[in-house]
């Protein structure tokens, strides 16, 4: 096919598929109706976006320095598993599922749940973290197989288990005790007020573990007034159900300089 290996299909030969397609060329394509529906509608595109996609579907993410696999777990709610045994990255050793955010150019701006040949995809780890791929030259698509199905059901099988909404309800309640037990006297309620600004239960963890090394240092007063200032210039324009998440690089360094500014150690350096 193409001269290329019979197994996947590049986004690059998206021109020379339409030929053949139209009868222009000649050769035999082992790629199934839906994917080459899908290489029609990603034609002018130079990407796709992954509600696109079915679930299983595969593809090789070529950058500069690794070829990822790539396999939808879930495609609404951005879940893509990934794989890549080679990578200087442990995290990429094992097949695990990981939350897409898009596609950007290295900034803040992301354009969500793109992914775009020449741009730099960005993912959320499900138990935290951000990872930014290297700049994305080729995309790869593959066939179903046995090897792909294995991956995902492994992937799945690793995926950290959801809390219950009594979990959740239970999580609440038992975070607003230790708050209102850990900040008892006359910061407690401007604490309360600030924390609950915060999506549960990531944000608030992480403004009440900085609030709580400001209180263990004795610098609760300064360590409010700085996140206050942080949430009028970063986090107040987030919905607040995003407030306190990590999901850009920038959101990172903010909670990293208050730390630095503060004079306070990380919870990991104390």
């Amino acid at each position: 096919m193409c001269g290329r290996c019979q197994d996947y299909i590049s986004v690059r030969e998206l021109t020379t598929i339409w030929d053949i397609e139209q009868g222009k060329g000649g050769g035999n394509m082992p790629l199934s109706p839906d994917i080459q529906a899908f290489i029609r509608k990603m034609e002018t595109n130079r990407g796709f976006e992954l509600k696109w996609l079915n679930r299983g579907v595969a593809f090789k993410l070529v950058t500069e320095h690794s070829t990822y696999m790539a396999i939808v777990a879930n495609a609404e709610a951005g879940e893509l598993v990934l794989h890549c045994p080679n990578s200087r990255e442990k995290a990429f050793h094992e097949p695990t599922i990981y939350f897409l955010q898009g596609s950007t150019a290295g900034g803040s701006v992301v354009q969500l749940g793109w992914i775009g040949i020449g741009s730099r995809l960005r993912f959320n780890m499900l138990e935290g973290g951000i990872i930014l791929m290297s700049v994305l030259s080729d995309i790869q698509f593959l066939e179903p197989s046995p090897e792909i199905d294995r991956l995902l059901a492994e992937a799945e099988a690793r995926k950290p288990r959801e809390a219950t909404a009594a979990e959740i309800e239970e999580m609440k309640t038992k975070l607003e005790a230790w708050l209102k037990e850990t900040f008892a006297g006359p910061h407690l309620n401007e604490v309360l007020k600030l924390i609950h600004e915060f999506c549960f239960p990531n944000g608030q963890l992480v403004i009440a573990t900085l609030l709580d090394a400001g209180r263990k240092h004795d610098k609760l007063s300064k360590t409010i007034a700085r996140v206050k200032k942080d949430f009028d210039d970063h986090w107040s324009y987030r919905h607040p159900r995003l407030r306190g998440e990590f999901i850009t690089q920038a959101d990172s360094i903010c909670i990293d300089a208050a730390y630095h500014d503060l004079g306070l150690p990380k919870p990991n350096e104390e």
